[in-house]
């Protein structure tokens, strides 16, 4: 493991949330925002910066046992002002605002990687930091979701059909989506100055049971058993069932906090990335959207992976853990072996339709 500031836990954990999940979520804001907003392309030059920046990251702050941490916090920090200066004044002029809520995201996670960094120089505790910015990655797949939702659902060539000839457009109403957003938040908050307490406890339920309440929005008939319907509706009940678990060990004294935070983190996480790319990887590039049988091989890995990860924080799996740990991990990975294998293709030749840049 690489010797950095923290120990190998707090690198796993740094490097799945500020390696990994925010290079999906630079990604996808970079392919969204144009067709969110009026913006220009981002053009090769400016990928290319952010790309370096990126890799500069990882490589400074595995070594960061010897090179100390300030270059790990200049150039990690670096890359997440840089996407917000990019991406901040072109969703700001649009009329009403409606996507700001990115740039708030964008703006809780450097404030959260800030922290990070600053209680590494002062030698304090680094996972709290940690922890809180997966909840604001929830309330940033609730924010995503809701658009792409939108987009995939009603976008469907099947049509949304509930009874017979009438239509029905599927819509992410505001009130179901900030109470979730709300509740996620609060319980970040009283984790991060108060962790282990009942009111944290209470706090996880709520947020399970507003990611429930979400789902209503999704119940619009025959259209959600379609297989792209239904795969972004599951990212859901994983959010929920995590909060939910971590809730109840909270307040049951269970030792499966860790295993709840991996459903949401492994769970949610990842599945809702390896959607969105797929989604991308035909969309963006010009091509139709189609279901393959190998994507059923990747979500499944992803599905199993979290299991074997519950199953490990369970007494009667103990003398196991081991193997279950190997096999969680390396499912997870054949997920994404699988897209880079069959999307390598679709992202290294020019798209069909011609277009270029982010779009």
């Amino acid at each position: 493991m690489p010797t950095s500031e923290g120990g190998p836990i707090v690198w796993h954990a740094y490097e799945l949330i500020y390696g990994f999940t925010l290079a999906a979520i630079i990604g996808f804001l970079l392919t969204a925002t144009p067709e969110f907003v009026p913006a220009k392309e981002i053009n090769g030059g400016q990928l290319l910066s952010l790309v370096l920046l990126w890799i500069g990251g990882r490589v400074v702050f595995w070594l960061s046992a010897s090179l100390g941490l300030v270059p790990a916090a200049v150039l990690n920090l670096s890359l997440l002002v840089a996407i917000i200066v990019l991406l901040a004044p072109p969703i700001w002029r649009d009329s009403g605002r409606p996507h700001m809520s990115f740039i708030y995201a964008l703006f809780s996670l450097g404030i959260i990687e800030a922290g990070f960094f600053v209680n590494g120089f002062r030698g304090a505790a680094m996972m709290p930091w940690l922890y809180a910015a997966i909840g604001a990655v929830m309330v940033l797949i609730v924010i995503a979701l809701s658009r792409i939702s939108m987009r995939v659902i009603n976008g469907l060539e099947e049509g949304i059909d509930l009874y017979g000839d009438k239509e029905v457009e599927y819509l992410a109403r505001p009130p179901r989506r900030n109470l979730a957003m709300l509740t996620i938040s609060l319980f970040t908050l009283v984790e991060f100055f108060a962790p282990g307490n009942n009111i944290t406890g209470w706090l996880a339920l709520a947020s399970g049971a507003a990611m429930f309440n979400l789902l209503n929005d999704w119940h619009i008939g025959r259209p959600l058993f379609n297989r792209w319907v239904f795969g972004l509706y599951s990212i859901y009940w994983l959010m929920a069932l995590g909060y939910f678990l971590m809730g109840l060990s909270i307040l049951a004294d269970w030792s499966l906090i860790s295993a709840a935070r991996h459903i949401l983190v492994i769970g949610a996480i990842g599945f809702s990335i390896f959607l969105i790319m797929i989604f991308a990887g035909q969309v963006h590039c010009g091509q139709e959207l189609k279901y393959r049988h190998w994507m059923t091989i990747g979500i499944v890995a992803i599905l199993d992976a979290v299991v074997f990860r519950i199953m490990m924080a369970i007494p009667a799996f103990a003398a196991h853990s081991s193997l279950l740990l190997i096999l969680s991990g390396e499912l997870w990975v054949t997920s994404f072996m699988l897209y880079f294998i069959y999307f390598w293709r679709n992202l290294t030749v020019p798209a069909r339709d011609g277009r270029t840049g982010c779009l």
